[in-house]
């Protein structure tokens, strides 16, 4: 006789045979998909992979379309790379073993999301962590490598330093949305509906928070003009708005699923406070500081 339910267990086995072989039967409290990850670190990778990436765009921006200011660059190179750092050392952890990142990059597998997030966190290393060895030169953190800091230095100032954060946008942006496309594509109702969405909205998040790292970075050092500091304010103000707006979007998108209509009300409360604190007053504030006439 079966036992139709088990209360610790998703199935029970049943003690009928059916074709000679013990076949599992459902007790009906089995959900229709598996739960999602709740890992501490897992989120933490996520975020440090956007911050990366948003504030590399951030340099690249000032490098190229504004003053040359070097704290900002300066701010941006050292955030990147150690941002960048932080996460992969999590995500080689979430993969149980150091050695399995390797084998990642042995073969791209464009179809696989840890093959794709593994080279991509290769690839994005290499300019990253150029930038930051030009910029270590330039500070005189690596002394006179070799009697050629002057030469890094003119490097990490000019063409060369500007051509190594242009080679690094591309895969910026991409890692910058990629989280977003990862968890999309996963069998979890509330966000495989926002596969639209989701990965502009990681990326929009990403250079805001990019943006904020460098801003908190200036302030606590006293760094930057006057200038670099109102064109940060300013570029926030343009992530922080498109942010709002995809959030938006993203929020319509599951407001009809069981799971979210039935959310407690203090979880409710926690979702309007991360809109309302995190994104809409950052922005109102950014933008007064950006464009206010002072």
């Amino acid at each position: 006789m079966s036992r139709p339910y088990a209360p610790g267990g998703a199935f029970v086995e049943s003690a009928r045979r059916t074709g000679g072989r013990r076949r599992p039967q459902p007790t009906g409290e089995h959900p229709p998909v598996k739960a999602a990850p709740r890992e501490w670190y897992i989120p933490i990778y996520f975020w440090l992979g956007g911050i990366s990436a948003g504030r590399w765009m951030a340099l690249v921006t000032e490098d190229v379309a504004g003053a040359h200011d070097r704290d900002v660059v300066r701010a941006g190179r050292y955030i990147s790379v150690a941002t960048l750092l932080a996460g992969t050392v999590l995500l080689i952890d979430d993969l149980g073993r150091p050695e399995r990142f390797l084998k990642m990059l042995r073969i791209f597998r464009a179809r696989s999301a840890m093959s794709l997030g593994s080279w991509t966190l290769a690839v994005f290393g290499l300019p990253v962590g150029a930038a930051a060895v030009l910029q270590a030169a330039e500070d005189g953190i690596l002394g006179d490598a070799l009697g050629q800091r002057d030469r890094l230095t003119r490097w990490s100032r000019g063409p060369v330093g500007r051509m190594t954060h242009l080679a690094g946008l591309p895969v910026a942006l991409f890692l910058g949305a990629y989280t977003g496309a990862l968890l999309s594509s996963s069998s979890v109702p509330a966000w495989g509906r926002r596969r639209a969405v989701l990965p502009t909205l990681f990326l929009t998040s990403g250079l805001s928070n990019g943006l904020a790292a460098v801003t908190a970075v200036l302030e606590a050092t006293g760094g930057g003009s006057a200038g670099a500091r109102r064109r940060l304010a300013r570029a926030e103000t343009v992530t922080l708005g498109a942010e709002l707006v995809v959030l938006a979007l993203d929020r319509s998108r599951i407001a009809d699923l069981p799971s979210v209509r039935n959310v407690p009300l203090g979880a409710k409360i926690g979702a309007a406070l991360v809109a309302t604190a995190g994104v809409a007053t950052p922005l109102a504030v950014r933008a007064r500081e950006g464009y206010s006439r002072r």
